[in-house]
Formats: structure tokens, sequence, C-alpha cells
């Protein structure tokens, strides 16, 4: 659409009330149209931008996150992100950060009963079960979840 889409037709490409959208707007998670009362348009940007708020609500991603990850996104990020392409899952992301630069761990001990888990509180009702007999060479990246929490 060379003109862009009015508050009625945007809303009606994602599925979501006017309401929804305004407030999307008043958090500050999207763009305000350029200009304001019933002519106001909404240009392909805030259709992409509009799309990857819902695919990130979908996914229960709080609002003030989401305000924070689409903060310094360029179109095309917020076009990735908005069809899915970029969003790895919780254990793939924990996964790259344990597994960067580092051999594969040894194959696990052949008596179940042997091993030893660690427990470390990251916050309430989030925690990181540790193996202790890897956690020495894990013990920079543990780290490095854990400041994410604090």
């Amino acid at each position: 659409m060379d003109n862009g889409f009015s508050i009625e037709e945007l809303t009606e490409q994602v599925g979501i009330p006017v309401r929804t959208l305004r407030y999307y707007i008043a958090e500050g998670l999207l763009p305000g149209p350029g200009s304001r009362g019933k002519g106001a348009r909404y240009g392909r940007e805030h259709l992409s931008r509009l799309r990857a708020i819902r695919r990130l609500v979908e996914q229960h991603v709080p609002l003030a996150e989401i305000r924070e990850r689409l903060a310094g996104l360029g179109q095309n990020e917020v076009e990735r992100l908005a069809a899915g392409a970029d969003q790895p899952t919780a254990r793939a992301w924990l996964e790259s950060l344990l597994h960067a630069g580092v051999p594969p761990p040894p194959p696990p001990p052949a008596s179940p009963a042997a091993e030893t888990w660690r427990r470390r509180q990251l916050r309430p009702g989030v925690e990181l079960m540790v193996r202790s007999d890897v956690e020495g060479r894990y013990a920079a990246r543990i780290r490095q979840i854990e400041r994410l929490f604090e």
C-alpha cells in the first residue's frame, strides 16, 4: 500500500483491537503515526514491528523486555523477528552460551547414582542445575548466566 494503512486496516492485518494498538504506542513499543486524527497513516515498518510485538507476546515475553529487544533494531531485523527467523529457543540460546569455544563434554558417567548435581538459584523460581563433574569446565559460562539474572 503506497499511502500506508489506516488504524483499522493495520489492526485488521494483525488481528488485534484498535485499543491494543493504541496501548502499544502509549507503552513505547510502537511509534505513533506521522500525523494525528482520522487521516493518520501507518507504514510497512509499523506493520512489521506490530507483527514482531505480537510474536513476542505470544511467546509470553513481558512488554518491558519487548521494548528493550526492539529498541535498537533496524527494519530488516524487525522483519526477521516478525517472521520468527531469529528467535532461538531458550534451550538453544543457553546451549550456545555453554558451548561457545568449549569442546564437547565427555560421555555421562556409567552409574546415574554417582552423579551429583548442584542447584544455583538465579532468581526466585528460576534455577540452574549443573552436574558437579562439569561445573569447573563451565565456570566462566555459568558466571555469565548468573550475571544475566542479577
